[in-house]
């Protein structure tokens, strides 16, 4: 997914999800520019990924400092066995690359998204 600013056509932030089952994907990134950020983009993709996805779970691994940002967002702390099998090696393989990610989920029929407010530019 790309968001756009309403007065032109730049890209201003991207996220990236990936089907991993037919009950679940996985949010494998999200990027605001940076002149972009604190003004609740970041949030506005997450919000239409939870409104869009088919699934009824979304699996991502944050850095460890985006931790209370994921939080609001209705994520929750998983422990790495619960992953989908694909998911339990690349969280392993990171690990050993020394990458600092948690191993976060939300399951989309219990936990709600408050809307995000509108982009100003």
């Amino acid at each position: 997914m790309r968001l756009n600013t309403s007065s032109s056509q730049a890209i201003v932030g991207i996220a990236k999800v990936r089907k991993i089952s037919d009950t679940a994907d996985w949010l494998h990134g999200v990027y605001v520019k940076t002149t972009w950020r604190n003004q609740g983009i970041a949030r506005k993709l997450m919000t239409f990924i939870q409104k869009q996805t088919k699934t009824s779970q979304i699996f991502t691994f944050p850095l460890s400092h985006l931790k209370n940002f994921y939080l609001k967002l209705g994520y929750q702390p998983i422990e790495p066995s619960t992953l989908p099998n694909t998911l339990q090696i690349r969280y392993q393989n990171a690990l050993a690359q020394h990458k600092k990610w948690l191993c976060m989920s939300t399951n989309k029929v219990t936990n709600k998204i408050s809307s995000p407010p509108p982009i100003n530019n």
